[in-house]
């Protein structure tokens, strides 16, 4: 050890301590404060410890809610597949109901057109004829058609 001037000012410094005979009063303050950082060691170690374990659980905690997100967003993404495909099958179903619509809208006018034709040939033969019963009858199977083809609109 070489004899820096900080080291002779400090061996000077326990000279005097030792010649003043605070000597052992000073050392019973060193251990004073020795056993109080030791306690404060002690106090922080604990809370340390304490703070890990907090860590811990926190993390686990974690480590637990990434895997419910993830299998909530796996699930989520199931049901979106389910719910386009269900789309697609709805748009299929759709556009066949539509057609299947737009055909019978196309029949029941036709089958309108016929019978405003058939009227007219009724009428025909009812007077070529003169008979009351032909006029009855083509006009009860005239109501009957008519009514029959709105029944069929409305169910549309």
């Amino acid at each position: 050890m070489s004899m820096t001037p900080e080291r002779i000012e400090e061996i000077e410094f326990w000279y005097r301590v030792a010649e003043k005979g605070q000597l052992i009063k000073y050392v019973h303050d060193l251990l004073a404060a020795l056993e109080e950082s030791q306690q404060q060691i002690n106090e922080w170690q604990g809370e340390a410890k304490q703070w890990r374990d907090e860590f811990v659980s926190k993390n686990d905690e974690l480590g637990e809610a990434q895997q419910t997100i993830a299998r909530k967003q796996l699930h989520i993404e199931k049901l979106e597949l389910r719910r386009e495909s269900a789309q697609k099958a709805a748009d299929g179903i759709s556009k066949e109901k539509g057609l299947e619509l737009f055909e019978a809208r196309q029949t029941i006018a036709r089958q309108r057109e016929a019978l405003e034709n058939s009227k007219g040939s009724f009428e025909t033969l009812a007077l070529l004829t003169n008979t009351r019963d032909i006029k009855i009858v083509s006009h009860n199977a005239i109501v009957c058609l008519d009514k029959t083809l709105e029944e069929g609109e409305a169910q549309l």
